[in-house]
């Protein structure tokens, strides 16, 4: 069993409790979040840590985890409520991404922290709290789970049929998308620029769906998920 660790959060963003002086009852939190850095003007510690001091009064609610869960909750509610936050809007579609099914809901897989032991998953969904999610910044909710309890891992990348031509989808809302070559070598530079390719970093081009012959997803399962056979999803078209 790990040692307790107790969390706090402030206007939406979930912090480490580092300590707590009893004399002037003042919180000192940490995050890696930068946008709480903005948001709550933390003082930065290190490159990629920001620290900060709060009373009693400035923290909604602080709790105590011990492996992974919830054992007791000191302040407020560690539950919150969908009108007292904005959604977050991000792209319906990006290139790839990494799902994982827990419970058999859909949640994101936070690449990095995964190993033989534990799963970190993601979710924009205020319900996924009814799964154990707890909010770490404004309409996003975190989970850390045992790798058992994960009930399929995988990769999705998205591509689509553009003029007679394969190309990956960088990402898109699902109305327009924001197409590229997948590899520098796939098109030459004349060729995409005729296409009305525009080059920055990279040759890209906005399309509507509607000028998409074809669109779909690629799913491949990941670590201990990677021999099982995943149906692809059909946007639009066929797979090519």
């Amino acid at each position: 069993m790990s040692e307790k660790k107790e969390y706090c959060r402030i206007r939406g963003y979930l912090l480490a409790v580092d300590s707590f002086d009893e004399r002037t009852r003042m919180y000192s939190v940490s995050t890696a979040d930068e946008n709480a850095f903005h948001v709550l003007n933390l003082e930065m510690r290190d490159r990629f840590w920001y620290v900060g001091e709060f009373s009693y009064t400035e923290i909604d609610c602080i709790w105590v985890e011990q492996d992974y869960e919830v054992v007791k909750i000191v302040k407020g509610n560690i539950i919150v409520d969908k009108n007292d936050f904005e959604s977050v809007r991000r792209n319906l579609y990006e290139f790839r991404r990494y799902y994982a099914i827990y419970k058999g809901h859909k949640y994101i897989d936070i690449q990095g922290y995964n190993n033989k032991y534990i799963y970190k998953l993601g979710s924009y969904n205020f319900s996924s709290q009814d799964d154990g999610f707890i909010m770490h910044s404004p309409g996003f909710f975190m989970k850390t789970v045992i790798t058992s309890e994960i009930e399929l891992a995988y990769r999705s990348t998205i591509w689509c049929m553009y003029k007679g031509c394969k190309f990956a989808v960088s990402r898109g809302d699902g109305s327009s998308f924001i197409i590229t070559p997948y590899s520098s070598e796939d098109y030459s530079s004349e060729f995409l620029e005729s296409l009305g390719f525009i080059k920055s970093a990279h040759y890209h081009e906005t399309v509507s769906i509607d000028e998409l012959t074809d669109l779909y997803v690629i799913n491949e399962g990941t670590g201990r998920f990677k021999e099982i056979n995943i149906e692809p999803e059909i946007i639009k078209g066929i797979i090519l």
